[in-house]
């Protein structure tokens, strides 16, 4: 399918289901200007849910992927902590891993969630890899440009057997208009559908392009994450559970090569901070 014509959106607003266009419900390629730009590739059905949602469900309901940096994403929440983290590798520092570092203001680093949870991480990393198979196979071209970025990344930030260096899970949660910040931009993200039935609603909208993709559990989206895109209405009944999980890498991963470990946390800094960082501690 292309598209032609789009629309002003604004982000930060909500759109509901019926200011889409255009509903997508089966797999799907979507191009923009004259099939030159993929805008994205939707594969229903392409995951076992049953087996990997009751993991996620286990692990999913903690403190540590909570949030209150998601600032446009969240718009309406009034600075409450939104159920969206990171799990991973991340390329951002805390103001308290900047302190640590002695006034250091860039470097990568392990997430909390999986320095906390390293059991939970490895029973969900076959899902991460999975997913990588299927990008592969259904956009050879973008994968290749991922798997070249993914090769410049140190061993240690990498989600091993993919083309993923973080993970983005959000829980029973609608998103408003937003376009991704600091993911590589010639390749696609991913998002992963996983739920149980006691939901409605929270479908993946592009109102740039008023176009709406029905995702249900099982259901995965490759996609060029720097179009604007948000949620529709999300009903969520007693019990219920919807999760998506968005697959990406970093951007400014590659930069960070060189290890440094302080209080029994390991950082990676580029060389030029890997030097201050041994000046102000006397190593050699």
């Amino acid at each position: 399918m292309i598209i032609e014509k789009e629309y002003p959106c604004k982000e930060g607003n909500n759109y509901n289901k019926s200011y889409f266009n255009i509903m997508i419900e089966n797999s799907t390629s979507v191009y923009l200007k004259n099939k030159k730009h993929l805008l994205f590739t939707f594969c229903k059905d392409s995951f076992d849910n049953k087996k990997y949602f009751p993991i996620f469900q286990k692990c999913s309901n903690t403190p540590i992927l909570t949030s209150q940096n998601r600032k446009i994403a969240s718009k309406g929440t009034g600075g409450k902590r939104t159920p969206t983290g990171i799990m991973g590798f991340f390329d951002r520092l805390t103001p308290q891993h900047k302190n640590l570092l002695g006034g250091i203001n860039e470097g990568a680093r392990e997430t909390l969630f999986n320095r906390k949870c390293k059991k939970q991480w490895d029973e969900i990393l076959p899902l991460y890899q999975e997913i990588d198979k299927i990008y592969k196979k259904i956009a050879p071209h973008c994968y290749k440009k991922s798997k070249e970025e993914y090769n410049k990344i140190h061993e240690n930030l990498r989600i091993p057997k993919t083309t993923f260096t973080t993970i983005t899970l959000n829980r029973n949660w609608r998103t408003s208009t937003h376009t991704d910040k600091g993911d590589f931009s010639k390749g696609l993200s991913c998002i992963v559908c996983l739920g149980n039935n006691k939901y409605t609603g929270g479908y993946l909208g592009f109102p740039k392009q008023k176009v709406l993709v029905k995702m249900e559990p099982g259901d995965i989206i490759f996609m060029d994450s720097h179009q604007p895109h948000c949620n529709t209405e999300l009903n969520i009944k007693k019990g219920g559970s919807r999760i998506s999980l968005v697959c990406y890498i970093r951007e400014d991963m590659k930069k960070y090569h060189n290890l440094v470990e302080i209080e029994g946390k390991k950082f990676y800094l580029t060389k030029e901070d890997k030097k201050r960082f041994d000046k102000n501690h006397n190593l050699r």
